[in-house]
């Protein structure tokens, strides 16, 4: 009978065993929320790339300097504004934010203002840059939903109208408290989860990738602009090299014709390039003097942003570790639980089973012998007949 008992037990531990659910507290992105994050990045990557040929192209067919550091710092704020906004939560709004920011920018750059800077190609850029804008339209077109996208289209059109921007720092407000007001969302519940562990994980690394891409860049254009704002121009230092090299043929020539002139000559050379060679001096004193300044200070911007980029890293390191000890946490009391309630069920099993094996039957035994004493002692004092 015992050995049956726990027959029955071992089965009744593997049938419940497969019951089990280790559930976290972590909610997991839906993947049309997964899918929308992926593509915004990469379409984000596509709008940098043709905003920074665009730049690039105006750039190599001028001589103005005001224009190539025009060009350089629309460069450099447009990669940083892009990171801005693509790299939000939730991804449905990160996606509405950049679409508002491109809707931004491309207004910016069609306007008067922005004309009088660029010139002859305000055409050819208001022509490209309109192109990025309609190929984010149609991305977003594809990506939301068709029962969303007019809904959105509409915002993005009001907010991007009613919000422009004003400078070449492509300096903007966010439009969090509008986009929740306009959906009728509370700020409290705006951001329902940040996805699973790995989808966290995922996007943090994307984050680092494109921070690794874009910061020599930025650091270069950096340079670029330094080095254009302390006056340091190839043009200019050639064309006053020209002029010495003028001078200097000048002189030999005078030479060759009469050499009795040549003290005379040496001394209008001496006093026609002296004013030149001591304003060459003076411009690459100062040049090297502000790019030790800046160089400086840049180096003190590049510390903070190994400071800031490191803490980030170790924020997120003890965020994620925090989350695996509440999983190990939540994962056992959840086992321990289940286990609890399986050997309950184990145990009223096992008690039925006691009552349906021996005391039923034991009791219907009992009873029924009980019975047949009693008819049998019934039968044996009923008087016989006498005849």
């Amino acid at each position: 009978m015992l050995r049956y008992g726990l027959i029955a037990f071992v089965s009744l531990l593997f049938t419940s065993c497969s019951l089990l659910k280790f559930e976290t507290e972590q909610v997991p992105l839906s993947n049309y929320e997964v899918n929308t994050r992926e593509l915004l990045q990469r379409q984000g990557s596509l709008s940098i790339l043709a905003f920074n040929d665009i730049c690039d192209s105006i750039r190599n067919n001028t001589t103005s300097l005001e224009l190539k550091e025009a060009t350089l710092r629309l460069k450099l704020n447009f990669v940083s504004g892009m990171e801005a906004t693509v790299y939000q939560n939730p991804p449905i709004y990160a996606l509405i934010d950049t679409w508002i920011y491109v809707s931004q920018v491309s207004s910016y750059l069609s306007n008067d203002d922005m004309a009088k800077i660029i010139g002859k190609h305000s055409v050819y850029l208001r022509s490209e840059v309109t192109k990025v804008k309609e190929d984010f339209d149609a991305f977003a077109k594809r990506t939301l939903r068709i029962t969303h996208y007019s809904r959105k289209k509409k915002f993005v059109d009001e907010y991007s109208s009613n919000h422009l921007i004003t400078s070449i720092d492509l300096e903007r407000d966010s439009p969090f408290s509008d986009y929740t007001e306009y959906e009728g969302i509370p700020d409290t519940s705006f951001v329902k989860t940040t996805g699973t562990l790995s989808q966290v994980m995922s996007d943090f690394s994307n984050r680092v990738k494109f921070n690794s891409n874009a910061l020599p860049k930025k650091v270069k254009w950096e340079s670029q602009i330094i080095a254009m704002s302390a006056g340091i121009d190839s043009v200019n230092i050639q064309a006053t090299l020209d002029s010495i090299q003028i001078q200097i043929e000048r002189f030999n020539k005078i030479v060759e014709e009469s050499p009795e002139m040549f003290q005379e000559g040496l001394d209008r050379l001496v006093a026609e390039t002296t004013p030149l060679l001591r304003n060459i001096d003076i411009q690459w004193a100062n040049s090297l003097r502000t790019i030790h300044h800046e160089r400086v200070a840049l180096d003190s911007m590049i510390l903070r942003e190994r400071l800031a980029f490191d803490s980030m890293i170790q924020r997120e390191r003890e965020i994620a570790f925090v989350k695996v000890n509440e999983m190990a946490v939540d994962v056992t009391k959840e086992a321990i639980r289940s286990v609890k309630e399986t050997i309950s069920s184990i145990l009223i099993y096992i008690i039925l089973l006691f009552v349906v094996i021996l005391v039923i039957p034991f009791t219907m035994g009992y009873y029924s012998g009980k019975w047949a004493t009693h008819h049998k002692r019934k039968k044996q004092c009923k008087p016989k007949d006498i005849s």
